[in-house]
């Protein structure tokens, strides 16, 4: 897994795409199966008139990062503001090494006035299996302060929960405190993949955590830096299986909502 802790802000749908074609080949080279990048990355957060300018349908952004994704072998996650009709979503798109779409995840929970102003809210996550017997959900950012999305995710089968996020640094305490205790909530692996900038406006401090917490990577605050960590699925499984905590959920007074199964 790759993250790409990055300042960097587009002036061009085809700027960010050449940003994510260069990421994607040093992340490529280290390895890397899955590379994300942080919220709103191809328009960079926040803008209104960035949004609305560098928008995409699901659909084009899909054909190009597919062919970005086929030509280094590794599926890729990345942020953007997502055009349906006269609606737009603060989103993010996955394709597969093949090229395919894995997932589009719209946020659910919109902060400030200004996301609320320009964007719709979404649904929960799809949960995908994006290595043989690996699977994840995705969060955007304030997701992460609600704790049943990521309680959702593992109730739906979930190993991993990938956040891309542009947190500020008036909430280091994210990164710092909240991911590794949403990991440890729910046995389950986090990959946060945040913005910085030199100024030191975004938090940065983007980390892949395991499934008690502990920190397998973390990036400084204020560097732009490429994390790779190596997730072990299997290692984990014996931990994750004797931690499953929401199995305890007194669900008599905290109702958990049917899963498609049942």
């Amino acid at each position: 897994l790759a993250l790409a802790q990055t300042d960097f802000t587009p002036s061009s749908v085809a700027e960010a795409l050449a940003e994510i074609d260069k990421r994607a080949r040093e992340a490529a080279r280290a390895g890397a199966a899955l590379i994300a990048f942080p919220e709103l990355f191809m328009c960079g957060y926040l803008d209104a008139d960035s949004a609305r300018d560098l928008s995409l349908t699901a659909a084009v952004l899909a054909r190009h990062l597919g062919e970005i994704a086929r030509s280094h072998g590794l599926a890729i996650c990345t942020g953007y503001s997502e055009r349906d009709g006269d609606a737009l979503y603060n989103a993010a798109l996955l394709v597969g090494s093949g090229g395919e779409v894995l997932l589009n995840y719209r946020k659910m929970h919109l902060w400030g006035e200004l996301e609320k102003s320009l964007f719709m809210p979404g649904e929960p996550s799809p949960v995908v299996e994006v290595q043989p017997s690996f699977f994840l959900g995705v969060l955007i950012c304030y997701d992460l302060d609600f704790p049943v999305t990521m309680q959702d995710l593992q109730r739906r089968g979930a190993e991993m929960a990938l956040v891309i996020s542009a947190t500020g640094r008036d909430y280091a305490i994210v990164p710092r405190i909240q991911a590794p205790a949403r990991a440890y909530e729910n046995s389950m692996f986090l990959a946060f993949c945040n913005r910085v900038d030199g100024a030191g406006d975004f938090a940065g401090e983007s980390a892949v955590l395991a499934p008690d917490g502990s920190v397998l990577v973390r990036a400084a605050d204020r560097r732009e830096a490429l994390l790779i960590a190596e997730l072990d699925g299997r290692r984990w499984a014996g931990y994750r299986a004797a931690h499953r905590y929401v199995d305890d959920q007194r669900t008599d007074h905290f109702p958990l909502r049917l899963l498609p199964n049942g």
